[in-house]
């Protein structure tokens, strides 16, 4: 049988897509800078100034003629400076944060996947990753990603593909110069709010004093669902100390913060990537639905934080499903429910087709079905994990996990299964799932 699922899945990996950068630079040309664009003019490349963005957070160096724009304060921009001679952008470079992502490298990894990354473009080092893509618009994009206070920060150089030639001394200098020499303070909106400990959990809650301690009581809902995320999740999460809930009074304040930090308007809970919280909204009378939806958004939490960041599809949807099945069995993953294994997992994995290499690339917005793609990811873990028949290929699971955990990097985990035979690996598969 297969199981009623929360209608939080069907936002579940476009839920932070507004505020992780995953679109390209919007409307950054008034003209396409084609072979007949003008020439850059106006100091040479070494002949640059300083440019910091309002708060002073960021700084860049860029020749004295290039002019301030209008930041996307949606899109978490911080500075934005283009050069536009005949009043029509040419090129731009524009600072940001990158809310909900903490590593520079996992944030490069899911940037890259959404583009046509150019070859030798990519770098990484300690705290810091670069790459240079072309969009779907023939935007060629230059970015440097750089962690701080644990939080990743951002540089991009944008102009039309066919100038990069033109501009790519200026775009190489201005990623080398950027720094991030202020200090983010981080104004929370549950500031002054009531404050109560919960085991794991912070609640921060503005809803009033006779109803803090039904509040703290509902969370303690979410304390198994904690206790399971990290039983299944690999060792020590990247995000250290109490988990952070905010319990919201106001239906239009809950909606003003959700959608300001995640880009979306969720019914009763979401995770907020800005805050490093579980947004809950007070509901008077709470229903099975409720909580199974606040549950699904624990799941979200736990996997961000632990990695650092939003992992590679089969690890983000794999592990989600994963945790909510051990939800559903009492925390016990060895002990699956028998019929949803027989009736529903056995048929599933005889049809399916991909090898586990064919999902370390694809997108959420490449599987038409996130349920179904959800089972069979969740069914790859257990067989790692847990089948007699992936035992061969336990150790490499593991070493993936471990190197994705500590370092951010998913191009450095991959090397963990060097030497798989993704086909018999497969066939072992397909003969685990036919002994269900």
């Amino acid at each position: 049988m297969r199981p009623i699922r929360p209608a939080a899945l069907m936002l579940l990996g476009t839920a932070l897509l507004a505020v992780t950068g995953a679109s390209g630079p919007a409307d950054v040309f008034a003209q396409d800078a084609g072979e007949e664009a003008a020439e850059p003019t106006g100091p040479k490349i070494e002949e640059t100034i300083r440019f910091t963005d309002r708060k002073s957070l960021t700084e860049v160096q860029l020749p004295r003629d290039w002019k301030s724009g209008k930041v996307d304060e949606a899109g978490h921009e911080l500075g934005r400076w283009e050069w536009a001679p005949d009043g029509g952008a040419i090129a731009g470079v524009t600072t940001f944060q990158v809310p909900g992502s903490m590593r520079a490298s996992l944030y490069r990894y899911r940037r890259g996947a959404r583009n046509d990354v150019i070859e030798g473009s990519v770098k990484s080092g300690e705290g810091f990753a670069e790459q240079r893509m072309v969009d779907e618009r023939g935007v060629s994009v230059s970015e440097r990603y750089v962690e701080k206070d644990g939080i990743l920060w951002g540089v991009r150089f944008y102009c039309h593909k066919s100038s990069w030639e033109r501009f790519q001394p200026i775009s190489e200098a201005t990623l080398a110069s950027f720094k991030v020499p202020g200090t983010y303070v981080h104004k929370s909106a549950a500031e002054g709010w009531k404050k109560k400990k919960v085991k794991d959990f912070v609640v921060r809650t503005n809803v009033d004093k006779d109803d803090v301690d039904t509040a703290a009581a509902m969370v303690e809902e979410f304390v198994d669902m904690r206790k399971w995320a990290i039983k299944a999740l690999p060792g020590k999460p990247f995000v250290k100390g109490p988990w952070q809930v905010y319990v919201i009074l106001s239906g239009k304040l809950y909606d003003t913060i959700a959608t300001k930090n995640t880009g979306e308007r969720p019914d009763v809970a979401t995770y907020d990537p800005v805050e490093h919280a579980l947004l809950v909204k007070w509901m008077s009378r709470k229903t099975a639905a409720y909580s199974q939806n606040i549950m699904a958004r624990v799941s979200t939490q736990s996997i961000i934080e632990h990695f650092g960041g939003r992992p590679p599809l089969w690890v983000d949807l794999g592990l989600w499903t994963y945790i909510e099945y051990m939800w559903q069995d009492g925390g016990k993953p060895t002990k699956p429910d028998k019929s949803r294994m027989k009736d529903f997992m056995k048929p599933m994995i005889a049809d399916s087709t991909r090898r586990l290499d064919q999902w370390f690339d694809l997108q959420y917005t490449d599987i038409p079905d996130r349920f179904l793609a959800g089972d069979e990811l969740y069914a790859w873990h257990w067989f790692f994990r847990h089948a007699k028949q992936g035992k061969p290929w336990r150790k490499s699971y593991e070493g993936y996990m471990n190197v994705l955990r500590e370092t951010g990097n998913p191009d450095a985990a991959d090397a963990a299964w060097e030497g798989a035979d993704f086909e018999e690996m497969r066939d072992a598969f397909k003969a685990w799932g036919k002994s269900l």
